[in-house]
């Protein structure tokens, strides 16, 4: 009887020990449970404030870029007024012997096609067949104020900011850069400052800016007059009238 009491009593103490050890187990498995569950949120929320941070940065970066484009378009020169003053013009196109031995040098815009460059050195070439020399070529964004020298503006005011200065009158009467009549180009000479003469060389078409320049650069030949004039025609026969 003795054995079996005790082994009634063992097994009772058994199970005892085995519910109160359950009991304990539930509430770490919860609390386990509970501490994953926060880790998943720490990791959700994480991931979601990155992605969040990211596209923030891109929208901000973006948002710089535009900001960044406006500022550069902002940079870009679209005054095309001429100075106030006038200056009364002593010489013409007849005088360009006398004019073109001031010594020139010349303007061509930034982005100008490239046979205005031609058109430059080949007007430096036949003045110097005629003995009268030239300086060398600038940029228009290198020259701060056309109304210090002496300049021959070649190209189109569509190409040619300081051209477009010199012909903001001109520009604004046709409400468009290119004041040509199709084929023609002009030459026409112009007072700066009281001590400085402009000559611009251009027209509608680059091909057409050329055939005047080889006008100016012989313009011994086609007995020039006024202080501007017309040229149209082929190269090799162009034809001269007079504007101004």
């Amino acid at each position: 009887m003795k054995d079996m009491s005790r082994m009634i009593l063992l097994i009772f103490v058994i199970i005892v020990s085995i519910f109160f050890l359950g009991c304990k187990q539930e509430p770490q498995n919860a609390q386990q449970d509970s501490s994953y569950a926060g880790s998943a949120d720490v990791i959700q929320g994480t991931g979601s404030g990155q992605a969040d941070d990211s596209e923030a940065d891109v929208q901000d970066s973006g948002s710089a870029l535009i900001e960044d484009d406006d500022s550069v378009d902002d940079d870009i020169s679209t005054d095309d007024e001429t100075a106030d003053t006038e200056y009364d013009l002593e010489y013409s196109l007849a005088d360009l012997d006398e004019v073109l031995d001031r010594g020139f040098f010349f303007i061509v815009g930034n982005k100008a096609p490239a046979m205005d460059v031609v058109t430059i050195s080949e007007i430096q070439a036949d003045l110097r067949d005629l003995n009268l020399e030239t300086g060398n070529a600038k940029l228009a964004d290198e020259v701060s104020d056309y109304t210090t020298e002496d300049y021959i503006v070649i190209g189109s005011p569509c190409d040619n900011p300081i051209a477009a200065k010199l012909l903001a009158k001109e520009i604004a009467e046709k409400g468009d850069c290119n004041i040509f009549d199709t084929g023609a180009a002009w030459i026409k000479i112009f007072k700066t400052s009281p001590d400085n003469i402009a000559i611009f060389v251009g027209g509608d078409r680059p091909v057409y800016t050329r055939i005047a320049g080889s006008v100016l650069g012989n313009f011994e030949d086609y007995g020039l007059v006024g202080t501007a004039v017309e040229v149209t025609g082929p190269a090799d026969r162009p034809s001269v009238s007079i504007m101004i």
